[in-house]
């Protein structure tokens, strides 16, 4: 399998949001709202099949703050990966737009399940869907 590419997720998730929520804040069932750790990237259904798979994060992992319209990113370990920005939802769509720093901007499918946070891209890169999996902390 080839090194999956966490640089992309982290531009692609523009995704972390580093507003700060107050912890007595109510927060709906099943919200995107809140602190996320990136768990895993997975690669399925790629063009060259050496391309699927997972990579898993396991220290240092990237947070993404997600608030009420927008989205701070940090990664510690390359911040030149972290971003800020704004969100708009649509059933299960988030339409995602890069403000400050490094991210992609587009519209993407997520899911929230438990303390699971799921953004899926079927035009991920390398003719792959592309998962980016994250944990609620």
């Amino acid at each position: 399998m080839k090194t999956l590419h966490i640089p992309f997720l982290a531009g692609l998730f523009f995704l972390a949001l580093i507003l700060s929520c107050s912890k007595d804040d109510p927060k709906p069932a099943g919200s995107i709202i809140g602190s996320w750790k990136f768990a895993s990237e997975s690669l399925t259904g790629c063009t060259d099949p050496t391309d699927n798979g997972t990579e898993y994060c396991t220290s240092d992992c990237p947070i993404l703050l997600i608030a009420d319209g927008t989205w701070t990113f940090t990664d510690p370990v390359n911040p030149s990966n972290s971003g800020t920005g704004t969100y708009t939802l649509s059933g299960n769509s988030i339409t995602i737009t890069v403000s400050a720093g490094t991210g992609y901007s587009g519209t993407f499918t997520y899911t929230v399940s438990g303390t699971s946070l799921t953004f899926s891209d079927s035009n991920y890169g390398m003719g792959c869907t592309g998962n980016l999996n994250f944990t609620k902390i």
